[in-house]
């Protein structure tokens, strides 16, 4: 029943995972193919992550207020 619950709830959202392992289960636990999970590496926390932290947001979906679920 979980699988099909999992399955139903992704579909309409922007699947994002934090390794390629996290990603495959995702994949194998909701039938989602890989090519529909998007893989983001936590970043290494060094001096230009700072730096980078300064500079302003231009991604529109971070400009608006709608809701944004991460796990």
């Amino acid at each position: 029943m979980m699988p099909i619950l999992i399955r139903r709830f992704y579909l309409g959202l922007t699947r994002l995972c934090v390794s390629q392992g996290v990603a495959n289960d995702l994949s194998i636990t909701a039938g989602l193919p890989l090519e529909r999970i998007q893989v983001i590496l936590n970043p290494a926390v060094t001096p230009a992550l700072f730096v980078k932290a300064q500079e302003s947001v231009s991604h529109l979906g971070l400009l608006v207020e709608v809701p944004v679920i991460l796990v």
